[in-house]
């Protein structure tokens, strides 16, 4: 499952090897659910992901970072306000944005089931025309004109410049924190503890303005 794997995993290795040249890495994706899984079961020493407040609570979790979500809007659409970048969300009405044609990640990932519980906060019924499991391929779409999307500024900050409105969604119902996740009852050694260490000092909180 690709959600934001390129941005942590990109962040976090180079500096991990730098510090722990000794080391060997094995990166094994998969949803959320199946990566705690493994980690229960001792499969893997480390789960790093997102949205920790979903997590068992018998893992060692160590958050990092946070990040907004914004409603993304293509130029395309009938939505689209030109001369503006960030819209304030109070002068727009998202219901009827989120019953625009949207293009949302699968229901397995951690950023979808945020929005399927703000979706279900206010009572809407969206309009998905398609969706990837890949948050980097929702954002390229929308910003091709197939529909709206929901993406996050580490996503957004790395896009060329384009025209494109975004509106910052509720952090109180939705907003990515990063995590790092160990199995308590694993061997903890000197180089899963330098892991954690490397983890807790990096900058992670990506901001737009």
């Amino acid at each position: 499952m690709v959600i934001l794997r390129e941005f942590l995993i990109t962040q976090i290795t180079p500096t991990i090897f730098t510090a722990n040249s000794n080391i060997k890495i094995q990166l094994i994706e998969g949803t959320p659910r199946e990566s705690e899984a493994r980690l229960l079961s001792h499969q893997i020493d480390v789960y790093l992901g997102q949205t920790p407040a979903t997590l068992n609570q018998q893992l060692t979790i160590y958050p990092n970072g946070q990040e907004n979500y914004y409603l993304v809007i293509p130029s395309t659409s009938e939505f689209f306000q030109p001369n503006h970048f960030i819209l304030d969300p109070t002068t727009v009405d998202l219901k009827q944005l989120f019953q625009a044609p949207l293009i949302l990640t699968t229901s397995e990932s951690a950023i979808r089931q945020q929005i399927n519980s703000l979706l279900q906060a206010y009572k809407i019924v969206p309009n998905i025309v398609l969706t990837t499991n890949n948050i980097i391929t929702a954002t390229n779409l929308a910003v091709h004109g197939m529909g709206l999307t929901v993406s996050a500024a580490s996503i957004l900050k790395r896009l060329p410049p384009t025209p494109l409105n975004l509106i910052p969604l509720d952090a109180t119902k939705v907003q990515l924190k990063y995590f790092l996740a160990l199995n308590p009852q694993a061997t903890i050694t000197p180089e899963l503890q330098a892991l954690v260490k490397q983890f807790q000092a990096l900058d992670l909180a990506t901001q737009i303005h």
